[in-house]
C-alpha cells in the first residue's frame, strides 16, 4: 500500500535534522551533536509540523553557544546554497524555518545584525513567519528596511516584503495594527505591484485579499487606481479580489464591469427534486438580456446545506463569466456532486439552491438530499 504523503514529515525528518547538526559540528567543535539529535529525534512523531519546528528552534537556543552573535554566527556560515528559482519548492528549504525562529527569539536586542542574517535566510527559504516578531518590537526600524528591501534584486527578499506584512498570513499570528489600520503596507505593495516576478505580484494579491477582509472599500479604492490595461494587473486585481467577488461585492464586480442590470431575465430549473447522496444535483440557468448593449455577467450558484441543527448555511461556488450580446438567451448547465469533504459533513433533508449574477440572488429552490 502506497504511503501517505505527511508535509510534517518532508518538512523535517531524520535526515534533515541531521544534516543541520552535521553542519553546526563542522563550524563549532564544542556543538553537542548527539545531546541535539536526542532531543528532537524519539519526539517527531506525536508532534505536527509548527510543533517540529518550534522543536527544533527551542533546541538550537539550549545548545548553541552564547552570546546571539557567536550563535548565529555559526547558522549564518552553515546555510546552504541561494535559491535559483523564483518560487519555492520541495520541503528541503523548512529546516530554515527553525533557523529564522532563533533569530526572533533570541537576536531582538541586536537588530541590525538580526536584519542581515533573516536577509540571507530569506534567500534560501522564507522570513515571513519571524520578520513578523520584529515588526511589532522595532517598527520604525523594520518598516524602514522593507523598503528598502521591496527594491532589492532577489525575488525571495522583494517577496518577503509583502508576505510578511500579510495581516492574516497563514500559520503565522496576526498583525493587529496593520488589520485595523493596514495603509503602512498598501504603501508597501504600491512599489511591488508591477514587480517583473509572478511570484511577487501573487504575494501582492494575496495580501491584499487579507486587507478586504477588514477594509473592502481601500482595497477596492486601491486596485482601480492601480489598473493600467495590462492583463498582469488585471490578474492581480482579480486575484486580490477574490474573497469580495465571491461575496458579491458591488464595488468589487464593478471593477471588471460586472454591474448589475434590472433588464437581465435569469431562471434557473432542477432536472430532478430529489439528490441520492454520491450524486450530481444538476440544474440548468437561463440568461436572457434585454439590453441593448453587451453585458458582462459573472455568474456563481449558492447552496444552502443543511446543518445538524436543521438550519441552512450557505456556500458560494465559482462558475463561469460571459459576455451576452444584446437580446441573446444563454443557456448553461451545471452539475454538482454531492459527497463527504474533510471540511464539509452532509445531512439529509430539504437544501436550497440560488443563482448569483452580478452580485444579485435570484430563482432560490429546493430539492431534498437522500442519505442512504
Amino acid at each position: 500500500m502506497k504511503e501517505k504523503f505527511e508535509m510534517k514529515a518532508a518538512a523535517f525528518n531524520e535526515k534533515n535534522i541531521s544534516s543541520l547538526a552535521d553542519s553546526i559540528l563542522d563550524l563549532y567543535p564544542e556543538f553537542n551533536h548527539k545531546e541535539f539529535l536526542e532531543l528532537i529525534l524519539p519526539n517527531l512523531d506525536a508532534l505536527e509540523l509548527k510543533e517540529r519546528s518550534s522543536l527544533i528552534e527551542d533546541t538550537l537556543v539550549t545548545l548553541l553557544p552564547e552570546p546571539f552573535e557567536k550563535g548565529v554566527n555559526i547558522l549564518l556560515q552553515a546555510m546552504p546554497k541561494e535559491i535559483t528559482d523564483d518560487e519555492l519548492s520541495g520541503f528541503d528549504g523548512f529546516i530554515m524555518m527553525p533557523q529564522t525562529g532563533y533569530v526572533a527569539r533570541c537576536g531582538m536586542d541586536n537588530f541590525k545584525l538580526s536584519m542581515k542574517v533573516l536577509y540571507e535566510m530569506t534567500k534560501r527559504f522564507t522570513a515571513e513567519f519571524h520578520i513578523r516578531y520584529f515588526i511589532l518590537e522595532h517598527y520604525e526600524s523594520t518598516m524602514q528596511m522593507l523598503e528598502r528591501w521591496a527594491d532589492d534584486e532577489n525575488v525571495h527578499v522583494r517577496r518577503l516584503v509583502s508576505e510578511g506584512t500579510r495581516p492574516r498570513l497563514p500559520w503565522a499570528f496576526a498583525l493587529k495594527n496593520f488589520k485595523k489600520d493596514p495603509t503602512p503596507v498598501i504603501e508597501l505593495l504600491e512599489r511591488l505591484k508591477n514587480d517583473p516576478e509572478l511570484y511577487v505580484r501573487r504575494s501582492v494579491a494575496n495580501n491584499l485579499n487579507d486587507i478586504s477582509k477588514d477594509h473592502p472599500e481601500l482595497v477596492t479604492k486601491t486596485l482601480d487606481a492601480w489598473q493600467d490595461g495590462t492583463k498582469e494587473m488585471t490578474w492581480l486585481s482579480k486575484h486580490a479580489l477574490r474573497t469580495l467577488l465571491k461575496s458579491g461585492n458591488t464595488e468589487a464586480l464593478a471593477l471588471f464591469g460586472f454591474v448589475h442590470s434590472d433588464k437581465l431575465d435569469v431562471n434557473l430549473s432542477l432536472k430532478k427534486k430529489e439528490v441520492i447522496f454520491g450524486e450530481y444535483l444538476e440544474f440548468e440557468i437561463e440568461l436572457n438580456s434585454n439590453e441593448e448593449n453587451i453585458l458582462p455577467v459573472m455568474i456563481d450558484f449558492i447552496i444552502y446545506y443543511k446543518k445538524a441543527n436543521k438550519t441552512l448555511a450557505p456556500k458560494v461556488f465559482k462558475l463561469s463569466s460571459k459576455i451576452i450580446k444584446p437580446n441573446e438567451k444563454l443557456n448553461i448547465v451545471k452539475k454538482h456532486k454531492f459527497a463527504d469533504f474533510s471540511t464539509r459533513k452532509h445531512y439529509a433533508g430539504e437544501h436550497q439552491l440560488a443563482i448569483i449574477v452580478n452580485g444579485k440572488a435570484y430563482n432560490k429552490c429546493s430539492f431534498n438530499l437522500n442519505i442512504t
